[in-house]
């Protein structure tokens, strides 16, 4: 497989991470207030975790399983998030998760990042089916996920444990013909 695209919309470009981004990534995702609303961060989150989490993404991407994109500015190119997809091919679908730095909160990054990565994998990675879930409490995230075209699909009790505590999720996915 090539190697991992970027995508540019009118105010950003997703690229593949880079080990420069290390330091940002440790910072933006060590917030508690970013980490309590994902899966898989956890807190404390230091750059030595943001490095290792880097390192995966070129055979991950390469081996079809995922790719992460790094959420920048087009105007400047600071490190605003990250939004990624993991590919499961045996049933032409995939999942999307993102998280973005406090500091760019309200702005509608996660919105133009998802609907970017949705159409891509609709478009160039050949799935029939994107979704994605996110905690009960995270209402934020559920708005994001109905502005990049997902319909909420359900409640999902006890889906997930984050910690030692389990977690309700939202379900929302849109297949191909539903999508723009």
């Amino acid at each position: 497989m090539n190697a991992q695209p970027s995508l540019a919309t009118e105010r950003l470009v997703l690229r593949p991470f880079r080990m420069d981004d290390a330091a940002s990534v440790a910072a933006m995702a060590g917030d508690e207030a970013v980490a309590d609303m994902t899966l898989l961060i956890p807190h404390p989150y230091v750059v030595q975790d943001a490095v290792e989490w880097i390192a995966t993404h070129a055979e991950s991407f390469a081996t079809g399983k995922s790719a992460q994109f790094a959420i920048t500015e087009r105007a400047g190119g600071t490190l605003a998030g990250s939004i990624g997809i993991d590919f499961v091919p045996r049933h032409a679908k995939a999942e999307i998760g993102y998280w973005v730095g406090r500091a760019f909160w309200g702005r509608g990054f996660a919105s133009e990042a998802g609907r970017a990565v949705v159409r891509w994998a609709f478009e160039e990675r050949g799935v029939e089916r994107v979704e994605s879930f996110c905690f009960t409490n995270n209402a934020a995230s559920a708005r994001v996920l109905e502005k990049i075209g997902l319909r909420r699909e359900g409640l999902a009790r006890g889906y997930v444990k984050k910690g030692t505590t389990r977690m309700d999720c939202l379900m929302f996915g849109v297949v191909r013909d539903e999508f723009e």
